[in-house]
């Protein structure tokens, strides 16, 4: 399986280089060699679209190998092949045979086909350790770190006592804040840094955090001594502007009787004047300039040629020296100052995070919940370096092979946790791979590191690995394959240069084999694909940057490129509601497609149900109440809403439906969260809302999913909807719309035609570093948080933390580059702004290596036929490099295909209004045609007595079909108190154990509840409509069979008519379709205890 029969083989897989093919290969093919294998073999990818893309890939591969299909000829090469290279034979005969052994365990035992997102695969383990976590068996991990946190800082806000510290912590914060003229309203910024919490780097340091946090004096101690430190600074400077003025005054003369005056030498002593807090903003030039270099070496730098010889002179002399003396410490004590200052700058904060982090612990514990987050530390600690069975443990089975995937996107703790099953399998002879691309690391704000890719090879003691490149670029076009070989070779060796001996690796990423990409043979001679990149100037540059986009678009319809074809791709989201705007008013009738816009959150009637729920579970929640006023005009086709609404704020009940008013809602909160939520469907009439069709069944099954594994409240389900649900999406994926789409969400996804406006965003943001200082004092502090800048930490211990910050940050913003160049199948073109004619730090902007790399490409006969020319309308002028002819190729269909697992979907539009959520056709429902109907039909609220033959009619059906035999009864009864159903007053357990005795006493009953039966409860069968074309859905109560006679019975408590005749009749009948030939039916009508037996034929007549 890896080359050179090497145990561990690491891929290098550049864009478009087929890793995907690679790693289903590799994983058939160990089922190809031993098809029971599937039990050990774990793959992990990151994302869920990836894992499901691979999972059906296998599949349907394996149904292709087994079944000799020409589709998986491909596959069936490359085993043979990787065999071969392995000094192994196998016929194609074997490999069918073995891939439909492999398909059948694999579908027998789906459980155990273990692909999965890293996540998912840390979550199982954990979810198995509640003995560890000192949680209950049922404890939940907590996917949304933000929410908890900022509800666990408004309780702690909540429950500050006047004196207590983190009361005056909060006060030092907000007092600091004054001083530096920045907002006294510091709970927001509170909750942002609380986050840090989750951090792998604070984890890593929890226990000496812990330490010091549980000591009430170190942060006053620590204090103390930075300042004391600042303040010895600040006497240096203020003892050399004080000798200064001292030497003036002895020699008599002052600062204009020298050269140039303020502006010459005296100006370096002035800026001491200024304050040492003042200087440490500036950069170091701006202190010892030139003059001040000069002013070092000779009093010409002082008095003009007259003046030699005469006092001025003199004095000059002394100042020179005293210039000298002082320049000698200056650096020393502004460094100290300036690492003082910044180590302390967020202390107040920091001193915050051990409260915030034992509230949120403390929530957690109440909720009985456990931090996904924290799950990969947690292991890191568990596992140690070598008890992979500890793992094995918690996942049922022994793991053989590992395979992973984007493994650039792997955090250090992650990477920890893998290595000790990595390791135990290649202590097995066992064989693993690892699948990346350093130059697509993107995900470094996710704790991801490109140098464990960069440095695998010093992972492991042994030498049994591996490497090998996938070098040929399947996706793109000729001429856009070698525009990104020779552009990103030159641009990193521009960008990277200066650092490529002080950071190992890094002058790697982008030279020779990692970059340059082959053309496939296919493509060879075929000088195909285009770049344009626009370089725009300053003035009007966002309107002129739109305005391009929109004529490249208008261009590529009108060339016949299908809208689905072609990607907007951007930095930011906020770029995206921009295009998205300005793209939706000057091409109303093309479909734009973005993430964001198919979430739960994004709809009408899901926020309806939502906000009404909030309404249920707070009266006085005037904002909602206020809110579903909204909503229910909008439902109604009234667009003007604020003018109603505030009209009727003293009594917003009386633009709500009836159903939902006041006295009405009482009754509504003794429903179940799940009928509650299908009853407010119904209330405001959501099913006219018939293009949400998707997002109402995706709530459901979502809200149906949270409720079968946590028996939740009211609260508990806005909180969750808060916290998870509202971010849920429904699928979109083949919607024909143009795709706006962020570049780190475009990672794993093609397309042919790409645009990259705003391709000038800044390289680096100031914000917190979390830095471990290891110069005394400063070390007593275990972890800091230091404000990242140039200027703030040039010259301090931290400087060297800045310059590895600053190259990270460099590497980040080529990677993004790279990713976002390289989705482009055969059109690429990009909008950035000429660097030249940025208003401050020309380099600092994307677009800059754009403007320098350019012109060089023109002149290398790597790359030719490009060309780098002006663009000049007369009030702006633009730079615009061309490669290549805009290529359309012909759309293709695609081959239909015998393979199963590739059948063609029918794809249901969003908009479709054929088809609705009606909750009365839920799958699982207590069904009631019979007097209960009646009742629940009444627009008046039914009488006790009512009540009580409803609840006693829907519990009799309940048992009825849940059991299969008589045995079952204490059983069903028992769940039932167990689910906390509560009988009717006038019903005690007794009675309703007589009353099914007494109805179980019929000889025909009790044969339907023996042993003698296969049996199906409610279950559903489905039929067409020969008149409309729709599915229909039947659910008889009881459907039994001995293999010889087929039994349909359903279970009635109103009076007999003949629509529950013709309703068995049917029952029987779609039977009898389906191959039963003996099929039976009857209706039982419970209360009365009678039986009918069914002709099916004379009632169908």
């Amino acid at each position: 399986m890896t080359s050179n029969n090497k145990l561990l083989t690491v891929y290098r897989a550049s864009a478009g280089s087929g890793k995907t093919f690679t790693l289903t290969v590799k994983f058939i093919e160990l089922l190809i060699e031993r098809p029971e294998s599937y039990r050990s073999i774990l793959a992990v990818t990151f994302t869920n679209k990836a894992t499901n893309e691979m999972k059906l890939r296998i599949l349907s591969q394996l149904y292709g190998l087994a079944n000799g299909l020409p589709d998986s000829d491909d596959y069936a090469h490359a085993i043979e092949n990787s065999f071969m290279k392995r000094g192994k034979t196998i016929s194609r005969e074997q490999i069918m045979t073995n891939a439909a052994i492999a398909l059948r365990y694999l579908l027998h035992n789906y459980n155990y086909f273990r692909i999965q997102t890293i996540d998912a695969f840390f979550q199982q383990v954990t979810r198995n350790m509640a003995k560890e976590l000192n949680l209950n068996a049922n404890f939940k991990l907590s996917l949304n770190d933000k929410q908890v946190e900022e509800k666990a800082v408004d309780e702690m806000i909540e429950q500050l006592l006047p004196k207590s510290d983190v009361m005056k912590w909060i006060l030092d914060y907000i007092s600091d804040n004054i001083s530096q003229d920045l907002s006294w309203n510091v709970i927001g910024a509170i909750k942002d840094f609380g986050l840090t919490i989750y951090k792998d780097v604070y984890k890593e340091h929890e226990d000496e955090l812990n330490k010091i946090f549980s000591n009430p004096a170190f942060f006053k101690d620590f204090e103390t001594k930075m300042r004391a430190i600042m303040s010895k600074s600040e006497k240096f400077y203020e003892g050399v502007y004080a000798s200064f003025c001292e030497t003036l005054s002895t020699h008599g003369v002052e600062i204009s009787d020298f050269k140039n005056g303020t502006r010459g030498a005296c100006g370096y002593f002035i800026k001491y004047g200024k304050g040492l807090r003042e200087m440490s903003r500036k950069k170091d030039d701006d202190h010892f300039n030139k003059t001040a270099q000069n002013a070092c070496e000779s009093t010409s730098a002082w008095v003009k040629k007259q003046d030699m010889g005469t006092s001025l002179e003199l004095a000059a002399e002394a100042l020179m020296k005293l210039m000298n003396e002082a320049e000698d410490k200056r650096r020393e004590y502004l460094g100290n100052y300036k690492s003082a200052a910044i180590t302390i700058e967020h202390i107040s904060k920091l001193r915050l995070l051990g409260s915030i982090n034992d509230k949120v612990d403390e929530a957690n514990a109440l909720a009985n919940r456990f931090p996904l987050s924290a799950t990969q530390m947690l292991l890191n600690r568990m596992i140690g370096d070598s008890d992979a069975p500890f793992i094995y443990e918690k996942i049922g089975t022994q793991i053989k092979h590992i395979m992973i995937d984007e493994f650039q996107d792997t955090s250090m703790a992650q990477w920890k946790n893998f290595k000790v099953l990595l390791n135990d399998c290649l202590a097995q002879h066992s064989t693993s791979l690892i699948v990346g691309d350093v130059k697509q690391s993107i995900y470094r704000w996710r704790n991801s590191d490109w140098r464990l890719l960069n440095a695998i090879g010093k992972e492991f003691d042994n030498k049994d690995i591996g490497q090998t490149t996938l070098d040929t670029n399947y996706r793109s076009e000729a001429n856009i394959i070698n525009f990104n070989n020779i552009f990103f070779e030159e641009a990193a060796a521009t960008e990277f240069g200066e650092f490529k001996d002080t950071f190992p690796g890094i002058g790697d990423i982008y030279r020779g084999s990692n970059i340059i990409q082959k053309v496939p043979d296919s493509k060879h001679g075929q000088q195909r694909g285009y770049v344009e990149i626009a370089l725009l100037d300053k003035q009007d540059y966002r309107a002129n940057t739109l305005a391009r986009t929109v004529a490249i678009v208008k261009d590529l319809l009108a060339r016949g490129v299908r809208q689905k074809s072609i990607a907007i791709l951007t930095r930011t989201n906020s770029n995206i509601t921009t295009l998205g705007e300005y793209l939706m008013n000057e091409l109303p009738g093309v479909n734009l497609v973005s993430d964001e816009a198919f979430v739960l959150g994004a709809s009408l009637a899901v926020n309806t149900i939502i906000t009404a729920m909030r309404v249920l579970a707070n009266e006085d929640d005037i904002l909602s109440k206020a809110t579903l006023a909204r909503y229910t005009l909008l439902l109604i086709g009234q667009d003007d809403t604020a003018a109603d609404i505030f009209r009727h704020m003293d009594n917003l009940d009386d633009i709500l439906p009836k159903a939902f008013r006041k006295a009405e809602r009482q009754v509504l909160l003794t429903k179940p969260v799940y009928e509650l939520a299908e009853t407010i469907y119904t209330i405001f009439s959501l099913a006219s809302v018939r293009e949400e069709t998707a997002y109402v069944c995706k709530f459901f099954d979502t809200l149906a999913t949270f409720l079968s594994d946590y028996p939740a409240t009211l609260k508990d389900v806005l909180r969750e909807w808060d916290e998870n649900m509202c971010t849920k999406a429904i699928e979109s994926d083949d919607v024909d719309g143009i795709r706006l789409i962020t570049i780190h969400k475009s990672k794993g996804l093609e397309y042919d035609n790409v645009i990259i406006p705003f391709c000038d965003w800044p390289l680096e943001r100031g914000g917190i570093i979390w830095l471990s200082p290891d110069v005394a004092p400063y070390n007593e502090l275990p972890l800091a948080p230091i404000e990242f800048s140039k200027t703030g930490l040039e010259g301090t211990i931290y400087e060297a933390d800045y310059e590895a910050e600053h190259v990270q940050n460099l590497v980040d913003n080529m990677n993004l580059l790279y990713v976002a160049f390289t989705r482009a199948g055969k059109n690429l073109f990009v909008i950035g702004r000429k660097a030249s004619s940025a208003t401050s730090q020309n380099t600092a902007i994307r677009s800059a290596i754009l403007e320098t790399v350019l012109p060089e490409l023109t002149k290398s006969s790597k790359l030719a036929g490009g060309t780098f020319e002006e663009e000049n309308d007369g009030e702006t002028s633009n730079m615009v490099y061309r490669l290549g002819d805009i290529y359309i190729a012909d759309e293709k269909e695609e081959k239909a295909s015998d393979n199963v697992f590739k059948a063609k979907h029918r794809q249901i539009s969003l908009t479709d209004v054929a088809v609705g959520y009606d909750p009365a056709e839920r799958a699982v429902q207590f069904r009631q045609s019979n007097k209960s109907r009646e009742f629940t039909g009444n627009h008046e609220e039914p009488n006790e007595e009512q009540k009580a033959y409803i609840q006693t009619g829907t519990l009799l059906h309940y048992i009825f079909s849940t059991i299969s035999t008589l045995d079952d009864i204490d059983k069903a009864l028992t769940m039932l108190e167990q689910e906390g159903e509560l009988y009717p007053a006038s019903l005690s357990k007794e009675k309703l154990m007589a009353m099914l005795q007494k109805r179980l006493e019929s000889p025909k009953v009790r044969e339907w509840f023996s042993p003698r039966w296969h049996l199906f409860n409610e279950c559903e069968i489905l039929s067409r409509d020969p008149m409309t074309g729709k599915t229909v859905t039947h659910r008889p109560d009881r459907v039994m069979t001995d293999g010889q006679e087929t039994v349909v019975v359903d279970f009635k408590f109103a009076a007999p008519n003949d629509e529950h005749k013709r309703q068995v009749a049917t029952y029987m009948a779609l039977l009898r379709q389906m191959g039963n030939s003996n099929v039976k039916g009857y209706l039982w009508y419970v209360y009365s205890n009678k039986i009918v037996e069914i002709e099916a034929e004379t009632i169908l007549a």
